[in-house]
């Protein structure tokens, strides 16, 4: 990583870090003896990790465009899909905009075929956040665990 990114991108990097810790963190409490709904005991913990992976493609994103690069019309946020894909884009594209998410790899080739594998299940877990954050549905506890890896 550069030595200085913008403070907005730092923002969300840490951010992302807090969620996973938060999420972590509440995968290890005890549950409670009875629910009605089992689905409901992860909706907080998979939110969590799909708003951590989201806030670290965004930092990506505003480091190399700035903030106006998570907003749509100058107001409203992008949805996790739009900055996904706008992820995806920056490391494929070959100007010199990403050259700090490659700097110190060896073989940049090789270094953005790991992070396009590395990200190849975020569609998945983008779902998953909203079915958590909105929807109050979550995965079982063991697949918000892999996620979290």
């Amino acid at each position: 990583m550069p030595r200085l990114l913008r403070q907005n991108a730092i923002r969300m990097l840490e951010a992302s870090m807090e969620s996973a810790t938060l999420a972590s963190l509440a995968l290890q409490l005890p549950r409670k003896t009875h629910v009605r709904n089992a689905s409901a005991t992860t909706a907080p913990q998979i939110g969590l990790i799909g708003a951590a992976a989201e806030l670290a493609l965004s930092g990506c994103l505003i480091h190399t465009t700035g903030q106006q690069a998570l907003l749509i019309n100058a107001t409203p946020f992008k949805s996790g899909r739009d900055i996904l894909r706008d992820f995806k884009h920056l490391i494929l594209e070959t100007s010199g905009d990403a050259s700090f998410i490659f700097e110190g790899a060896g073989d940049v080739s090789e270094h953005r075929d790991k992070l396009c594998s590395a990200i190849a299940g975020f569609g998945s877990l983008l779902t998953w956040r909203a079915g958590g954050l909105h929807g109050g549905q979550g995965p079982s506890r063991e697949i918000c665990i892999l996620k979290l890896r």
